[in-house]
């Protein structure tokens, strides 16, 4: 088998991979100091000129870009908000990936097939919730929820996303353009786990600083590195393509993630969001493989979905949970990147 390339792209930094990478950010990251500034290839042809962005928040995922007009889906029942629980004693801060048996299975073999780029979104694909942390400081909150909860809600969530229902709450941050993606998430899901509409905006004031001093989102699923470098190892070159606000590679670095990509694609320095097709056009241009042979996986289907396919691209949707079941028949579904990354080594 081939050597591991070194990162081709001067977003990764050409640091040793790290053997024992935790799956979790210390609680002493910082955050705030802003990221280094790094060259952008130009693309051909070249991105039309844009706005310069403003100095960037601390990072918020998961990444998330309503469409400018509803997409049409097939009507829903009416979604209930879930009836909170007590909260544990001990919130279990480890929790692990533990989604349902697919009931929509997808041939591995058939999906991987002649790929040599796979490439990642970063929230629910590389980096997930931490349901229950959530729920823990969220009873410090005031609102009493359990992790399992949480989970539920976060698929209702998700539905509401596609709808472009999400939830709009005034709160002391609003004015921050890159904190809006991440309160109408978190306050969807919410109210969907049983939060009284009017304490959504305490709620997000008491979370807002918890998740700047260590991300929400900072689960990695358990194999996910070994499984990316076992595919790099067999000559597949691994992106991560997400939209984010310029501080991707301190959150991957933090969760012990960035060594196991060549090339991370991060919104907010490249100024193009998905599902704009350009932002996988990049991806494919820096790490010269045909739109033909990439693979993206990603958990949303309005920036995911949508985005690879007006680039060329296949795409499946990463489903763990069951949060997808039944919709999207179109769309293939895989449990993580983890078991995609094995099937992929396992094809050279």
């Amino acid at each position: 088998m081939a050597d591991i390339e070194p990162p081709i792209s001067s977003f990764v930094l050409p640091t040793p991979l790290r053997k024992d990478a935790p799956r979790q950010a210390p609680e002493s990251a910082p955050l705030d100091e802003p990221p280094e500034e790094l060259p952008l290839l130009p693309l051909d042809p070249p991105l039309e000129p844009l706005e310069p962005p403003d100095p960037p928040d601390p990072p918020l995922l998961p990444p998330l870009l309503e469409p400018a007009s509803p997409v049409a889906f097939e009507p829903d029942d009416p979604l209930s908000p879930l009836q909170p629980s007590a909260m544990p004693a001990s919130a279990d801060k480890t929790a692990r990936m533990r989604g349902p048996p697919m009931n929509e299975s997808v041939a591995l073999e058939a999906l991987v097939r002649d790929v040599d780029l796979l490439c990642l979104d970063a929230g629910n694909t590389v980096v997930f919730l931490d349901h229950a942390r959530l729920a823990h400081l969220a009873s410090a909150g005031g609102f009493r929820t359990t992790a399992d909860t949480l989970v539920r809600a976060e698929g209702e969530m998700k539905h509401a996303l596609e709808r472009g229902a999400l939830l709009h709450v005034p709160w002391s941050q609003a004015h921050r353009p890159a904190a809006q993606g991440w309160a109408s998430t978190v306050a969807t899901i919410l109210s969907r786990a049983g939060a009284p509409e009017p304490h959504l905006a305490g709620l997000l004031d008491a979370l807002w600083p918890e998740h700047c001093a260590h991300n929400l989102w900072s689960i990695v699923p358990e194999g996910l590195v070994p499984a990316l470098g076992r595919a790099r190892a067999c000559g597949v070159k691994v992106a991560a393509v997400s939209n984010s606000e310029g501080m991707l590679e301190a959150l991957f670095r933090d969760v012990g993630v960035l060594e196991s990509f060549d090339l991370v694609v991060d919104s907010g320095l490249l100024g193009v969001e998905k599902p704009d097709p350009r932002i996988f056009q990049a991806a494919l241009e820096r790490t010269g493989v045909p739109a033909s042979r990439a693979l993206h996986l990603g958990d949303n289907y309005a920036t995911d979905v949508l985005g690879a396919r007006a680039a060329g691209v296949r795409v499946a949707l990463v489903d763990p949970y069951g949060h997808l079941e039944g919709r999207h028949p179109d769309v293939p579904r895989v449990e993580g990147a983890a078991q995609v990354a094995d099937a992929l080594a396992s094809a050279r």
